[in-house]
């Protein structure tokens, strides 16, 4: 099977809601209007009601509650409700029941990469909204292949051991891989550029051409799979770390704390 074969499904992936459209079309935009999108997502009941229960946890620890999306806009900033909105919105889409792979676990793995991506950007200094929103879609891919070619794609999750990894497995099976298949589906979805290449580029070794963006969703995948700060760092290439100074005492400095992800990972997928 090739890349092509499996895109011929991808039908049978949830609509992408017109609101998640309209934040999508806003990250390309030069200019965005802050009230007309506000308004767009109030469209959405049950997404605003995610939303702003996300918003209001322990996650962004406000000392007051925030009560409308046009708040959150003021507080949170556009990035901010743009990478919001798009977490949220994808976990609601993704609601029905899928095949072998378990959707709460893989949101929960996601929103961790994301929040690591986050951090690591920071240091970098890339775009941090950016690098959440890459390491919350950086396995997307896994969905559509759980939900278009199920029987397949639990055949490389079966095999993923004994064929070193997910990805050879995949391979092996399908004849291409989940972030292959990710970054076609961001692109058809009109992600940024640099959205897709994360996707398609971060589980591949540390090169030269990295995207500051890639480069710290790599580090974010590392260190949710349990490596030292160190080790991760290693997924940057040289020049990077060595520009910004970025060493393993440095970034764990910089990591919020695991009870505090955990608030934010409570109120996305409640």
């Amino acid at each position: 099977m090739q890349i092509n074969d499996a895109l011929q499904h991808l039908n049978r992936l949830p609509a992408f809601p017109a609101v998640l459209q309209e934040v999508v079309a806003s990250l390309n935009a030069k200019a965005v209007n802050m009230e007309a999108l506000a308004h767009t997502i109030g469209l959405d009941e049950a997404l605003t009601a995610k939303i702003l229960r996300v918003a209001n946890s322990a996650f962004y620890g406000f000392p007051r509650e925030i009560a409308s999306v046009q708040e959150a806009l003021v507080i949170l900033g556009l990035g901010g409700v743009q990478s919001l909105v798009l977490s949220a919105g994808l976990v609601q889409a993704f609601d029905g029941p899928g095949g072998s792979l378990d959707r709460d676990a893989h949101w929960q793995q996601s929103f961790r990469v994301g929040i690591y991506a986050r951090t690591v950007a920071r240091c970098i200094r890339a775009s941090s909204d950016v690098a959440f929103t890459a390491g919350m879609l950086h396995n997307i891919g896994q969905l559509a292949l759980d939900v278009c070619l199920p029987e397949q794609f639990a055949e490389a999750t079966a095999r993923a051991e004994e064929m070193g990894g997910l990805m050879a497995a995949e391979e092996a099976v399908l004849g291409f891989n989940h972030a292959a298949l990710g970054a076609e589906l961001a692109r058809r979805w009109n992600f940024p550029g640099v959205i897709e290449r994360a996707i398609r580029d971060c589980h591949a070794g540390p090169t030269a051409d990295f995207e500051p963006v890639t480069g710290a969703v790599a580090v974010a995948i590392a260190l949710e799979e349990g490596a030292t700060a160190e080790a991760a760092l290693e997924r940057l290439p040289a020049p990077i770390r060595e520009r910004y100074a970025l060493d393993g005492a440095r970034l764990v400095a910089e990591l919020p704390a695991s009870e505090i992800i955990e608030a934010g990972i409570e109120a996305l997928i409640a």
